[in-house]
């Protein structure tokens, strides 16, 4: 059975299908194109706003259309440097490097992505942004490692900041990009870290170098205040003598006088320049007598109440020592170490008495004890106290005879 042919009227039909199509076609590229001339008339009158909206749409309808990678760079543009709207930019900045890498614009976009990032507070991901950007140019190296280092300036790492000012001014003569490395430099130095003698030959070099009249009167009140951080007033104030600007005078003498003031305090403080406030050291005694602490009288020794000290053991009074009166003695000095604490033991327990009377007695009722010795005192000392136990007991004989 032969197919069937088109009637004339599915011919019609498919023909006007086909032309609507293309009239669509044409007319959604057409709407296209008034959308982005719309966006750029917004964005040279300053309608901000509505330049996003038209850019928006543009790219709705063509997102891959030759003109969406400019589209799309601007875009982020607005959003970025117009209406401070970073994370649209961001968006934006990371879509037209991913879609178009080898796009003139896609060094400037990945450099605006990482200010982005940084306005964001995001500064590791925009240090990692600028250190993917390798330019060809010295300067525009330079000027990259200028911008990672303010980055670390932003973080406080001032260590490593330092590190990248010095990549931008090694080597290379003075010119701007050096300029704003001594002057970050110097803030690290004097305000950052206080290190007032590191930043004074930074100050000396934007003084002498710069040619931003501006630039060299800041590093001259720079100099002047890392002086008087160092306590060298009379260089401060002839630093701030030396500026000669009219507009400046007034403020160069408040701060003379107070320069001033801070280096009679100082010199009141201690004797000389040191740091105000602080108190000056007490002069110590010129001879030994000053310095001498008189004993207290002889009749107060007694009445004190003696310290005690912890030992291993039993705990022993130095003043038990002490109360061994000097006639005991008799005894000769040749005893042991041993017969002494023995008989420093068996001291302790005798009170004490102030009248002489009563001392007297217990000097004899210690040298009574103090008989009852270990038996392994030396022989010499076992002799001496025999010997003078029998002469107290022939004094009684003695009175006996005397009375027949």
């Amino acid at each position: 059975m032969p197919n069937p042919r088109p009637t004339h009227g599915l011919l019609k039909v498919l023909m006007c299908l086909s032309i609507l199509t293309l009239l669509g076609t044409v007319g959604c590229r057409h709407d296209a194109e008034q959308s982005l001339t719309r966006a750029v008339e917004a964005w040279d009158s300053g309608d901000y706003k509505l330049a996003v909206e038209e850019y928006e749409r543009y790219l709705y309808q063509r997102p891959t259309g030759d003109k969406a990678p400019e589209a799309r760079f601007q875009l982020a543009n607005i959003y970025y440097f117009k209406l401070q709207r970073y994370d649209q930019a961001r968006v934006n900045y990371v879509a037209f490097i991913e879609q178009n890498p080898s796009n003139p614009n896609a060094s400037l976009a990945r450099e605006r992505l990482a200010e982005v990032l940084a306005e964001m507070g995001r500064s590791f991901e925009a240090i990692a942004e600028y250190e993917n950007l390798n330019p060809q140019d010295a300067a525009e190296r330079r000027r990259i490692r200028l911008r990672i280092a303010d980055l670390y300036f932003a973080q406080r790492n001032y260590s490593q900041a330092l590190t990248e000012y010095e990549k931008v001014i090694e080597r290379v003569p003075y010119d701007e990009l050096s300029e704003q490395a001594y002057l970050r430099e110097a803030s690290v130095y004097h305000i950052a870290r206080s290190q007032y003698q590191q930043a004074l030959p930074v100050y000396d070099k934007l003084i002498s170098m710069s040619a931003d009249p501006k630039v060299r009167l800041r590093a001259a009140y720079g100099t002047a205040e890392c002086y008087a951080g160092l306590y060298r007033f009379d260089e401060a104030i002839k630093t701030l003598r030396a500026i000669k600007e009219e507009a400046e005078q007034a403020d160069v003498s408040r701060r003379v006088a107070e320069m001033e003031l801070q280096k009679r305090e100082a010199i009141q403080a201690g004797g000389g320049l040191q740091p105000v406030g602080k108190k000056p050291e007490q002069p110590k005694p010129e001879t030994a007598e000053a310095a001498r602490i008189e004993p207290p009288p002889a009749s107060k020794v007694e009445s004190k109440v003696e310290s005690k000290v912890e030992r291993p053991g039993a705990q022993k009074s130095d003043k038990a020592k002490n109360s061994q009166p000097e006639n005991s003695n008799k005894v000769k000095t040749s005893r042991s170490r041993r017969t002494e604490n023995a008989a420093a033991d068996n001291s302790n327990g005798v009170k004490k008495s102030r009248s002489r009377k009563n001392d007297n007695a217990q000097v004899g009722n210690s040298a009574g004890n103090s008989n009852v010795v270990k038996k392994n005192r030396s022989r010499r000392t076992d002799n001496a106290q025999a010997g003078n136990n029998n002469a107290l007991k022939n004094q009684p004989k003695k009175a006996a005879n005397s009375n027949h």
